[in-house]
């Protein structure tokens, strides 16, 4: 089962319109091919996924301490769980989403612009050309 997921992606990631300009054996990427650059974005999206979802579930089950947000250490996350109706799945669902939202697995998220944006930063407009990278923090809740 997990084989066919996996090749799932990589057929996703090998096809995708990023992926389909890609020039191979260019010495800037180690020479690389198409697949090798597959499977490498595969194996990353693999390790991304286990550490995030391991990072989730101890922090859920108390085992990871929370950020140091005001009054945070009057949370024990542990007894929280203790008393959860393990039988509810809405409340499980929002547990978990809630202690997510305090301590994410993942604390951000990148994004290439596919074409040219403005923003307003202190009174003044900034232009951004195509292919300028973006960092979006998803921990600012």
């Amino acid at each position: 089962f997990v084989e066919g997921v996996i090749r799932a992606v990589d057929d996703r990631i090998f096809n995708s319109a990023v992926m389909t300009k890609f020039v191979e054996g260019e010495e800037k990427f180690g020479k690389m091919t198409r697949l090798e650059l597959t499977r490498l974005t595969t194996s990353i999206t693999r390790l991304a996924a286990i550490t995030g979802t391991l990072q989730l579930a101890k922090t859920v089950t108390g085992g990871l301490s929370m950020p140091p947000f005001a009054d945070m250490e009057k949370i024990d996350v542990a007894a929280e769980w203790d008393k959860l109706d393990l039988n509810d799945t809405h409340m499980l669902e929002n547990f978990c989403l809630e202690v997510a939202r305090l301590f994410p697995p993942v604390s951000s998220v990148h994004h290439i612009a596919t074409e040219p944006f403005s923003v307003v930063l202190q009174g003044q407009t900034v232009d951004f050309p195509a292919g300028t990278k973006i960092l979006v923090p998803t921990n600012l809740a």
